[in-house]
């Protein structure tokens, strides 16, 4: 068993066994300012995941980080997480996406990846 915890916001962490929960979509951007990361000065990844449980349950969360080497450079993390009891409708999935997206300031990019990456609609 793999354990994971997740940050969320306004609530206590949690902490999960990550085979009962999925990955149903995620965004990702990763950028550094060298040909390799690891010489890099500056480094940002943004991240979105959405886990769903069996039972319907949902986790949403992401996190920004920016990592810098320079001198004068600050640091930046936030992250942003939802869980959610009950089963959501497409519409409140996309909106909970775009939320954590808002919350952590991730490109616009990173959300509709996330959102592209949702199981298809049967219509």
């Amino acid at each position: 068993m793999t354990y994971r915890t997740i940050i969320l916001t306004n609530a206590a962490p949690v902490r999960i066994i990550q085979e009962d929960w999925p990955v149903i979509a995620h965004g990702l951007h990763e950028s550094f300012d060298g040909e390799y990361e690891c010489p890099a000065n500056v480094k940002l990844e943004i991240n979105i995941r959405v886990r769903r449980h069996a039972d319907g349950r949902t986790i949403i969360y992401g996190h920004y980080e920016l990592t810098t080497q320079w001198v004068d450079g600050h640091d930046v993390c936030r992250r942003a997480g939802y869980l959610y009891t009950d089963a959501l409708s497409p519409d409140q999935l996309i909106r909970a996406i775009r939320k954590v997206g808002d919350e952590i300031s991730a490109v616009s990019a990173v959300v509709q990846e996330c959102v592209s990456e949702l199981p298809p609609l049967e219509i």
